[in-house]
């Protein structure tokens, strides 16, 4: 139990090396963000289920009520984060939308406004 920080530490930094390396093989980025966000969680969830079972071990029955709590706590924490990434994610999504929409609006009325002056200039 006294090694497992280094241990956790060292797998850490192996791994994070590994998925910082997946848009320079891939390209894709955002598969990379994807990766690295449900490496993290795992990766805090294993930190806390080490916390609650050290806790455990040091402190009995008492020990584990406390790292209970604060676990929950934790949870709540991770639920609020996650919402609230999702909301950011739907809002970036949206916007991208309607900028998609106003490119496409402004395309149409520049096309038009070409086509009305070469047909005025041929028409004089």
């Amino acid at each position: 139990m006294v090694s497992f920080p280094a241990i956790k530490s060292t797998a850490d930094k192996i791994i994070n090396t590994r998925i910082a390396q997946v848009s320079l093989q891939t390209g894709a980025t955002e598969y990379e963000e994807r990766v690295s966000y449900v490496y993290n969680n795992a990766s805090q969830t294993v930190g806390a289920g080490y916390a609650l079972l050290s806790a455990g071990i040091v402190g009995g029955p008492a020990g584990f009520a406390v790292a209970g709590i604060a676990l929950a706590a934790t949870v709540v924490n991770k639920v609020v984060e996650i919402s609230q990434k999702q909301r950011m994610l739907q809002l970036q999504q949206s916007m991208e939308t309607y900028r998609l929409i106003w490119r496409v609006c402004v395309r149409a009325f520049q096309g038009a406004a070409q086509r009305t002056s070469k047909e005025k200039s041929n028409g004089n």
